[in-house]
């Protein structure tokens, strides 16, 4: 039998993934609170408002995405506690190496997975910034992918971040499909 719970958020772990911009020659980073699919091509990333992080995109709204992987952890715990201890907004940048998309936008090394995307709407809450963003280009490791060059997700383990329990999720086990499973090498 199903048990009352209250009001909280049960479907709570999101991807743990970290929004870059470039400001002048330096890459700034904030970890989105969650990701979600709006469309075939766009998406809703909503970003701690008390941190101001989107006073920091420029005109064209363009910012990434990146997927964090187990390798990464330990450096996003770090910028985690940064914020945490209020230091996150004014410090200096978080020492992340990243190279530039053709737009100049951050890409995070070590990030199996990259989106470049674009602003194009903004739905304001009291805690949250919620843009609404269109994908351009996405980045991803040869060893996420298949043949074919599409993702191959059993691959990529995707870190999930359950914030109300502070708890880092590993992810990718396959547990079934819908049809035939063609080999990674097709």
């Amino acid at each position: 039998m199903k048990q009352e719970i209250g009001c909280s958020l049960p479907v709570c772990p999101t991807l743990l993934t970290l929004v870059g911009v470039a400001v002048g020659c330096e890459a700034k980073w904030t970890l989105a609170c969650h990701v979600g699919i709006v469309d075939y091509d766009r998406l809703l990333v909503g970003l701690c408002k008390r941190l101001g992080f989107t006073k920091h995109m420029d005109r064209s709204g363009r910012f990434s995405l990146n997927l964090v992987s187990e390798a990464l952890l330990p450096q996003v715990q770090r910028l985690r506690k940064r914020y945490r201890s209020g230091c996150g907004e004014g410090a200096a940048p978080a020492p992340l190496a990243w190279t530039a998309s053709a737009e100049g936008v951050p890409l995070l090394e070590g990030s199996p997975l990259s989106v470049v995307c674009r602003a194009v709407d903004f739905y304001d809450t009291e805690v949250f910034d919620n843009l609404i963003c269109k994908m351009e280009h996405s980045y991803a490791e040869a060893s996420v992918l298949t043949r074919s060059g599409s993702v191959d997700y059993a691959a990529l383990h995707p870190v999930l971040l359950e914030k109300s329990q502070d708890l880092y999720l590993r992810t990718s086990a396959l547990s079934g499909t819908r049809r035939a499973r063609r080999s990674r090498d097709s």
